[in-house]
């Protein structure tokens, strides 16, 4: 389809996909890669009338197998790590559809790349590990970043991933040699995942427009 880049504003085109996802629903992932600056974004829409509740995925990774999970991360989801008290606020990332692998890795480049002890390093002449030692705060992050890529590469485990999306669109897969034969009613303790269901506040309502909505007279 047509459309205007976001950061250069010239015309490029966006992809679009509808996705019908086993155990979850039909979703919707759009994506645009500019040829003109190589700006990307992706977007991922659930399909259907709006969640009246927030759902909060809780995924325990005790093997290497659960790093091959389908995830699909709305653009409204939040992610935390617990044990690297990484939190990432409502929104970050954008939408994407990925395994938790591939979610890890975004998340690993996207903080390499942003923050401001990983531009420091790149730039700089110095030996990397000279000023990652030269600096409390960039030796810290530096681990942080090295911990981060373990449990990616499934070499720090177990740990735990929680994705809180406010909308519900967002999802963890069985493991892949059970997704065919996993029903519905078996989603959570065959999967050593939790899902929480819970009321949106009025804040969260009021974020993502849902105060607005009136459906008192609609037939």
């Amino acid at each position: 389809l047509p459309a205007k880049c976001a950061a250069c504003f010239n015309d490029t085109e966006a992809k679009m996909c509808l996705l019908n996802i086993p155990h979850f629903k039909e979703v919707m992932i759009m994506s645009m890669n500019c040829e003109h600056c190589d700006f990307k974004s992706s977007e991922i829409k659930g399909g259907g009338a709006t969640s009246m509740y927030g759902t909060k995925i809780i995924l325990t990774v005790q093997h290497p197998a659960d790093l091959e999970r389908e995830v699909v991360k709305s653009d409204t989801a939040g992610i935390e790590i617990p044990e690297l008290e990484l939190e990432l606020g409502k929104g970050g990332l954008g939408g994407l559809y990925s395994t938790v692998e591939g979610l890890l890795d975004r998340m690993y480049n996207q903080l390499q790349l942003q923050n401001p002890y990983s531009v420091e390093l790149r730039q700089s002449n110095i030996n990397e590990d000279t000023i990652a030692c030269s600096t409390g705060a960039a030796y810290r992050w530096k681990g942080f970043l090295n911990k981060l890529m373990e449990m990616k590469e499934g070499n720090l485990l177990p740990f735990t991933l929680i994705i809180d999306d406010p909308i519900s669109n967002s999802f963890i897969g069985p493991l892949p040699q059970n997704k065919i034969e996993m029903k519905d009613s078996d989603r959570g303790e065959a999967t050593r995942i939790q899902i929480t269901k819970y009321e949106r506040t009025d804040k969260e309502n009021e974020m993502h427009g849902l105060n607005d909505i009136k459906t008192e007279t609609y037939l």
